[in-house]
């Protein structure tokens, strides 16, 4: 490559999503290359797989990646992807990556108490407004 790294590209599709994290496991990086995306999944399992990841900035990548050392958003250029990959290669040869505990946030346990205290939240008002109203009428 002109940038100077020594680099194998694997392309992985059609593969069941339990067999996925053997696919992460087995790479140094992860690189996403898209036009469009929403919030994509790859980007999340790879950190989860505490695998660096070099991607393009589109859906909420700016944001998946935010604050992680050893990421890299970066245009869609051949040029610039080989830069940005030779230096998540070289920064992850000095240092620990931290993918796995940015990803603790998207935890299912977490997510699910999040969730259940908004209900709780919503109810509580429901139930302090119901009581509010009768008050009112009874007065």
């Amino acid at each position: 490559m002109q940038e100077g790294i020594d680099a194998e590209l694997m392309t992985v599709v059609n593969v069941p999503n339990g067999e996925m994290p053997w696919c992460y496991s087995a790479a140094d990086a992860l690189l996403l290359c898209s036009d469009y995306e929403g919030s994509p999944t790859s980007i999340k399992e790879a950190l989860a797989c505490n695998r660096p990841v070099v991607a393009t900035d589109v859906g909420d990548v700016g944001e998946l990646l935010s604050g992680i050392a050893g990421t890299r958003i970066c245009p869609q250029d051949v040029g610039a992807i080989a830069r940005n990959l030779r230096e998540v290669f070289d920064w992850s040869r000095s240092s620990e990556f931290r993918g796995r505990a940015a990803m603790a946030k998207y935890d299912q346990a977490l997510t699910v108490n999040k969730i259940v205290e908004v209900y709780a939240d919503v109810l509580s008002n429901f139930r302090a407004r119901t009581v509010g109203r009768r008050l009112l009428r009874s007065g």
